[in-house]
């Protein structure tokens, strides 16, 4: 997917639309290729390199936002450690790739060795390294055979140490050297299942979206695969257990149709993935993955959840609920509102859990606490449907329901903390902050609108979604409001005060 490249990519862009309403998503076009120059064996190794191209979702990377030329680069990834901008890897000798050796093109994307030093992890190496030489040779090819784009590199803008390129000898030793290593077939597996397993530890690098990352953006080994999150969406658990209600075909049906397991379409950066990449594969390798990930044996890492007690489901509707819930964001049922809830209670207590646990409609599976318990979400369930069947003889005021006012100043250290990262410089099509012409025609909106998108994800800069939560899953509804003020407040040249609302 295009802002995905690494599971560490923290999206903060405001849509810069006239409204804030969902936009045609500007998909990436592969371009046309002729081969009828070559020799028939010349020409399959370049198809051959075209589908392994599409298999590694490189255009998502490899292509700047709002760009017709493919592979061309410039596409800015922003991580905790900086911004990342992608390289062209065309075949143009001034600013490509185009007098790269054989052995330079394999040092470059098997082992993470550039002319300018070692690869950031923000390139997926590790995985390709599994991949046999004549694949990506086959790649080399193919991206020989595309239209030639000049394109200078563009500047990380990365602050010391994290842009020493030499210290990525430390991570290498760390987290790549003692893994390096081609793809070796298990013969005691089927054929179907080995091609799944090259497919997804190779080219497919599913484990960068799927795998939790430690504080150096490695994955946690002991935990691939169990889930993780990328573009403030949850990635979720694809190993046998995340699977193990899911036959074959439902699986296959996430990569040739977008639809979820569990009923729903696909949406977010997966959504793109299919675009980019899964829907150019048969049918007989999307068999192939599925099989290999129902085998996958990992476990998720232990959360450690506090006793459950009388606060619990109040501390956390207060966090992950109320900024639906407490206005009706969505077609959230308002707490408070006794008919609403009675009616939603007429199928008992259990299928009320029920959808707060598996999502149903526009409800986030787990209320979008993706660390909660079961038991916690039952808790806060329990805790909403209570505070709204007893509604009319409440011993509380009601404004106790009403989530808590954080200051200006507090929306500013939110801001400063969580969003200039992206909207301090423009990055991905971000709104500045201060800049009044940008933000007019934003600010015309209602103001729920707003926050609509900033807590749901629902507007988009050019390709990138702004992110659930403000890519802060730790944030409280109270604090990302807070921050949003602050944005608009300083945006509006005086024209309204958002510290009212």
């Amino acid at each position: 997917m295009r802002a995905f490249c690494s599971k560490l990519l923290i999206s903060c862009a405001l849509t810069t639309a006239t409204s804030l309403t969902f936009a045609a998503v500007d998909y990436p076009t592969y371009p046309k290729i002729d081969v009828s120059h070559l020799s028939a064996s010349d020409a399959a190794i370049v198809k051959k390199g075209e589908y392994l191209a599409k298999a590694g979702d490189c255009i998502a990377c490899h292509t700047a936002a709002h760009d017709a030329s493919a592979f061309g680069g410039g596409l800015g990834l922003e991580t905790p450690f900086g911004a990342f901008y992608s390289p062209n890897i065309t075949s143009d000798d001034a600013t490509g790739i185009g007098k790269w050796s054989d052995k330079q093109f394999l040092d470059a994307v098997a082992h993470g060795n550039g002319p300018q030093g070692n690869y950031f992890p923000v390139f997926p190496f590790i995985y390709f390294n599994k991949m046999s030489d004549n694949d990506l040779l086959a790649i080399k090819a193919y991206l020989f055979a595309i239209p030639k784009v000049k394109r200078a590199q563009v500047a990380n803008q990365v602050p010391w140490p994290f842009n020493i390129r030499l210290a990525q000898y430390g991570w290498k030793l760390l987290y790549f050297y003692p893994y390096e290593g081609k793809f070796k077939a298990d013969p005691t597996q089927s054929t179907e299942w080995n091609r799944g397993a090259y497919l997804v530890e190779g080219p497919g690098h599913c484990g960068m979206c799927h795998s939790p990352l430690n504080p150096l953006g490695a994955e946690e080994r002991s935990h691939r695969y169990t889930g993780g999150f990328i573009q403030g969406y949850y990635a979720p658990n694809i190993t046998s257990e995340g699977l193990k209600d899911f036959s074959i075909d439902d699986i296959v049906k996430v990569f040739s149709a977008d639809l979820k397991p569990g009923g729903g379409k696909i949406q977010g950066p997966m959504l793109e993935v299919n675009h980019d990449s899964l829907m150019y594969l048969t049918e007989s390798d999307h068999r192939a993955i599925a099989i290999y990930l129902k085998s996958l044996q990992f476990k998720p890492a232990a959360v450690k959840h506090e006793a459950i007690n009388a606060q619990t489901g109040e501390k956390i509707y207060g966090k992950y609920c109320a900024g639906c819930h407490a206005n009706g964001g969505g077609g959230a049922p308002i707490v408070g509102d006794k008919a609403d809830w009675q009616a939603r209670m007429k199928d008992g207590f259990s299928q009320v859990l029920n959808s707060a646990i598996n999502g149903v409609g526009g409800m986030p599976k787990m209320g979008n606490c993706l660390t909660c318990s079961q038991a916690e979400i039952q808790a806060t369930v329990q805790y909403m449907v209570d505070n709204s069947l007893n509604s009319t003889d409440a011993k509380k005021p009601l404004d106790y329901y009403v989530m808590p006012e954080l200051s200006m100043a507090q929306g500013k250290a939110l801001y400063t903390q969580h969003c200039a990262a992206c909207h301090q410089q423009g990055l991905h099509g971000a709104p500045k902050l201060g800049d009044v012409r940008a933000w007019q025609p934003l600010l015309h909106d209602d103001f729920d609108n707003i926050l609509t998108v900033v807590l749901k994800g629902k507007g988009y800069s050019g390709n990138h979604m702004h992110p659930v939560q403000g890519a802060c899953p730790t944030c409280s509804t109270s604090e990302i409001i807070a921050a949003t003020k602050y944005l608009a407040q300083e945006s509006s040249a005086g024209k309204a005060d958002y510290s009212l609302w």
